[in-house]
């Protein structure tokens, strides 16, 4: 059916319309017509689906009772819904979202120590939250705080 084509404003003239432009666009594309754009589409052509579908059905509904063709779900995406004949194998793609295991000869990536100035500043943070009578008994050579708050 061409693009341009002028279709009848019934349920059987949307239906012929819907499984000849899901077919046009399998043969040419192997790719499934999308059910968000059948609607601009039949409205370019002249065809408001809600007042030809039965008050409550949905356009998926409809197009679900085509005999020709199956609707196609994204497994992540549900808002992405396609249409391809019936006896077409597509399945929506899902890129792998999981890196591959690193080979072999990939050294294995180091656990990230903290600053060791970030660490001494955590320490005497946590030495001014003793009570004064505790902080009192901490001897800390100062030479050994100069020494662990040098960059190495």
């Amino acid at each position: 059916m061409a693009a341009n084509t002028e279709i009848e404003s019934t349920s059987s003239g949307m239906a012929a319309y819907i499984v000849d432009r899901a077919k046009e666009l399998w043969d040419e594309k192997k790719a499934p017509l999308l059910l968000s754009n059948i609607s601009p589409e039949l409205k370019l052509r002249g065809v408001d689906y809600k007042k030809v579908l039965s008050e409550g059905t949905t356009l998926r509904q409809f197009v679900a009772t085509l005999d020709d063709l199956r609707i196609v779900v994204h497994p992540i995406q549900k808002a992405k819904i396609g249409v391809v004949p019936k006896d077409s194998p597509f399945t929506f793609e899902v890129e792998p979202t999981v890196k591959p295991t690193a080979s072999t000869d990939e050294r294995p990536r180091r656990i990230r120590q903290p600053n060791q100035r970030f660490v001494v500043m955590q320490f005497l943070a946590a030495l001014s939250r003793l009570p004064p009578e505790d902080v009192k008994e901490v001897n800390i050579p100062v030479h050994v705080l100069a020494r662990l708050m040098e960059d190495k």
